[in-house]
């Protein structure tokens, strides 16, 4: 096991410095640019925290991990491949909100109609 939470810190190490790589570059560019590149941006570190929080029963995964020159930019191309419309996620949480606002306003209108 010890083993494992060896494996665990050099892949956060690794990863942790390839973002910060990965952010030093984006700083050398003008600021069209690093907006454009802002959903990159989101997702690497959206990845950095899944990979820092993640549980691995195994040293086999984390080394087959480690053999991959830059890790983050693999997955972050994986992700770009996945067909999700986060659009329609976004619109279900916006929706969701508004419905559960309006039931706290119509219940908060209601006590102090009460009063």
């Amino acid at each position: 096991m010890e083993n494992i939470k060896k494996l665990k810190e050099e892949l956060n190490s690794r990863i942790d410095t390839e973002y910060e790589d990965f952010i030093n570059h984006l700083k050398s560019l003008d600021s069209s640019t690093v907006i454009d590149r802002a959903y990159e941006i989101v997702s690497k570190e959206n990845l950095r925290s899944i990979f820092s929080n993640m549980d691995f029963d195994n040293k086999d995964k984390i080394n087959t991990l480690l053999k991959l020159p830059k890790i983050l930019d693999v997955f972050y191309q994986e992700w770009l491949k996945v067909d999700v419309d986060e659009i329609e996620y976004m619109e279900y949480c916006v929706t969701k909100l508004v419905n559960d606002l309006t039931k706290y306003n119509k219940l908060v209108e209601k006590q102090n109609r009460e009063r």
